[in-house]
């Protein structure tokens, strides 16, 4: 695999490699392999070609129902897409309702969903290591709608997985914040006109936003459930040490 450049791409954001990132043993994520990326709804015909191009093989949507019918995937030939559908929020439709504050205080409502990741969609994240285990579904991209919880926490489980240290894993899960500051602007200034007060506007900054109390609130709800990471590894996604030892072998260098 090579490392693929994505600078050029117009019509997606928060796009970026796994690779790169060194281990707690000294070795590297192999470049080429595992993607991560907002929806790619809005793809250019550029775009389309470097994703075929590059020949990806699987496309893993994290996006609920309502959202794929919203905004549909731009057609990538030779991709195959496997919909692991984990509940979002309506977002615009709340914000443009003046209803923003009914998915629960600022600072709650993210700590909360990231809490529903480990006790609502175990079966997603497993499929997902899965999928991982196939070595015919290279090169991959997982997204959501934004690319920064539920695609988010699945890199971060990946990386983990791998012997990335907890340090770099929550570096990368913050990088959201700078690869859709610009996006995340304009969003605020198209809703703020609906918005009936402060907190409905400290709602939306906080769902936009990455933060470190977010992936602290699914590692803390792990612990509670299992006791550790390795547990949850091994005894809800069915990541055993012998399955990690595998994948540090063929995605390490």
């Amino acid at each position: 695999m090579h490392i693929l450049n994505s600078e050029k791409l117009q019509g997606v954001t928060n796009f970026r490699d796994l690779g790169g990132y060194q281990t707690e043993d000294g070795r590297t994520v192999k470049s080429g392999y595992f993607f991560r990326s907002g929806n790619l709804h809005e793809l250019t015909d550029s775009d389309i070609k470097f994703f075929e191009d590059a020949n990806f093989r699987l496309i893993v949507d994290y996006r609920a129902d309502f959202e794929r019918k919203e905004e549909p995937n731009a057609l990538i030939t030779g991709a195959n897409t496997l919909e692991l559908e984990i509940a979002g929020n309506d977002i615009k439709g709340l914000a443009l309702a003046g209803k923003l504050h009914t998915l629960g205080a600022p600072d709650e409502v993210m700590p909360t969903y990231y809490r529903d990741l480990i006790n609502q969609n175990t079966q997603v994240y497993k499929k997902l290591f899965e999928l991982i285990l196939e070595p015919n579904n290279f090169p991959m991209v997982q997204h959501c709608s934004a690319g920064k919880d539920r695609t988010g926490f699945g890199s971060a489980l990946i990386l983990l997985a791998l012997g990335v240290s907890k340090e770099i894993v929550m570096q990368d899960f913050l990088l959201s914040n700078e690869h859709r500051e610009q996006f995340n602007e304009l969003i605020l200034e198209q809703f703020r006109a609906y918005l009936k007060n402060d907190i409905e506007l400290q709602v939306l900054m906080a769902v936009l936003a990455v933060r470190e109390e977010y992936l602290e609130a699914a590692f803390d709800e792990i612990r509670s459930q299992y006791g550790s990471i390795d547990q949850y590894f091994s005894e809800a996604l069915g990541v055993t040490e012998a399955r990690r030892r595998q994948l540090q072998d063929t995605f390490l260098e």
